[in-house]
């Protein structure tokens, strides 16, 4: 009887361990358990493997907005959705905040990944009832290919990281695979915003107005202001 409970709570515990508490989804430490065994397993196979790092978008603003308990019922059905929605995965976790990963196995071809990742996007094209609130959320989904783009789990896993960031520049919803050219997109965006902070400081933007002409009576009906910046490191 003893023996029994002390293994019942080591099963307890062991789950704690690998899973988050808030949805239930295994966490980050069983994602990657589970994807490094993929990973060997693929190898011998020569197959793919694809992870999927999804991210909610706007959580922040929403979890802000209408608050924490909102936020976090807002997590849950999001897990739930992805799980819904991603059956033959071989996992379905949650990495912490609104940052979850889908891992498949044994992949036939790119455009088995192509398929799952437009399956994922179209999962949260219906918006979530919480309560007597619709919330529509966006979601930017980065994908990475074992062994097109990497060989470990560390690697595939940040890849991943860096499509989802590039696929949620446009804040509305979106999936990018991963390429080397992704690295330079997100350079020089930072490169830009780090010059658009300066130019305000530097009173580099002037504005202009632009008249509009009615062209059968010849008058000016109206204009349109626009901002020109004159950049002295050329970036524009």
């Amino acid at each position: 009887y003893t023996q029994g409970i002390i293994e019942s709570q080591n099963e307890n515990l062991r789950h704690i361990v690998h899973h988050d508490p808030l949805t239930g989804l295994p966490n980050r430490i069983l994602c990657r358990t589970v994807l490094e065994d993929a990973l060997e397993q693929a190898g011998e196979n020569r197959s793919i493997v694809g992870f999927f790092y999804v991210n909610m978008i706007n959580f922040k603003l929403i979890n802000e907005t209408l608050g924490h308990i909102v936020g976090d019922m807002l997590l849950i059905q999001f897990g739930q959705r992805l799980t819904e929605h991603c059956p033959e995965a071989l996992v379905i976790a949650c990495l912490g905040g609104a940052e979850f990963a889908v891992i498949y196995g044994d992949c036939d071809e790119t455009a088995d990944v192509l398929a799952r990742a437009r399956a994922i996007k179209n999962a949260y094209r219906e918006p979530f009832i919480l309560g007597n609130r619709e919330i529509r959320v966006a979601v930017a989904i980065g994908v990475s290919m074992f062994p097109a783009d990497a060989l470990d789990a560390e690697e595939l896993h940040k890849n991943a990281n860096i499509a989802a960031n590039v696929a949620g520049m446009s804040r509305r919803s979106n999936y990018k695979f991963y390429d080397d050219s992704l690295l330079k997109e997100i350079a020089d965006r930072l490169h830009i915003e780090t010059a658009l902070s300066k130019a305000v400081e530097r009173d580099e933007f002037v504005p202009f107005f632009q008249p509009k002409l009615d062209l059968a009576t010849n008058r000016i009906t109206g204009s349109e202001a626009l901002i020109r910046w004159f950049s002295p490191t050329g970036l524009i």
